[in-house]
């Protein structure tokens, strides 16, 4: 049997990185149209599209890639989920970037029907909230042969936070005896890791994600200081766009799915987590 031209399986190689790259190789999608109806969706439905306002900063939850212009992380294969359900197409779909200081300002100007972009529940004074779709929070950075220590144990070695996160006030709830070493940056915090001026770092977990993925040497630890659930958010004239994505949540949680999402984007970084209730 002759083997393809070394030149193509090249090709195929670096397709296939692409790919993963971009979050379109992963668990099976469900097949699962909503049965909510309502006005929002069958405007949704006329234009043929999806918009979804999505952070562009945060690896493994919602990055955009400068160098191939390609969306990918658990936040943007949500947005897809939603599209694949009120469509039928997960390519139905219009990605707008939302800024981290203005969240909610798609869903006031109109140009996304849903913001998918750390969110909080309590947004629900403002905009309409979904169930929580990722138990986010304050967590800590170690070496990576002390991933396993337990948060009491960060009582005995200084503690490194960015000033002004809002993570050594956690800390300090959570372990008043805990010594804290602030910073302007988490750079900063892992320079003190590798240098051995603290023996670990707090943090909101987007923020150690990308520290973990910049420096290997690092693991992001089992439990969390504080839990954050993440919601999607719509506008409060919308109850039918939102029971809709809410459906559809819960048949995530209920099936494999939201496991092997978190399994693909995570895996290695965050430790196994139940879909949140």
């Amino acid at each position: 049997m002759r083997t393809a031209p070394r030149r193509w399986r090249s090709a195929l190689f670096a397709a296939l990185i692409a790919a993963l790259a971009s979050g379109a190789i992963c668990a099976p999608r469900l097949s699962l149209p909503v049965s909510e109806q309502g006005e929002a969706i069958s405007a949704i439905r006329e234009r043929g599209v999806l918009r979804v306002g999505l952070r562009q900063d945060l690896p493994r939850f919602a990055y955009l890639e400068p160098r191939t212009n390609r969306w990918h992380g658990f936040e943007v294969a949500l947005a897809r989920e939603i599209a694949a359900a009120l469509l039928g197409d997960p390519a139905k779909l219009e990605l707008v970037r939302v800024a981290a200081a203005q969240p909610l300002a798609p869903l006031q100007d109109g140009s996304a029907d849903l913001v998918i972009a750390q969110l909080s529940r309590d947004l629900s004074r403002e905009i309409a909230v979904s169930s929580p779709y990722f138990v986010s929070g304050i967590g800590y950075l170690v070496p990576r042969g002390r991933a396993a220590v337990p948060i009491e144990e960060l009582s005995r070695t200084p503690v490194c936070a960015v000033a002004r996160s809002g993570a050594a006030e956690a800390l300090r709830a959570r372990i008043p005896e805990a010594r804290t070493v602030l910073v302007d940056t988490g750079t900063e915090c892992l320079a003190a890791l590798a240098g051995g001026s603290a023996g670990a770092m707090v943090g909101e977990i987007p923020l150690l994600v990308r520290l973990a993925l910049e420096d290997p040497a690092t693991a992001i630890g089992a439990d969390l200081l504080e839990e954050h659930p993440l919601v999607v958010g719509a506008a409060r004239h919308q109850p039918d766009l939102l029971r809709a994505v809410d459906e559809l949540l819960a048949a995530l949680r209920r099936s494999s799915r939201w496991t092997a999402l978190h399994r693909y984007y995570f895996d290695g970084l965050l430790p196994p987590r139940q879909p949140p209730a």
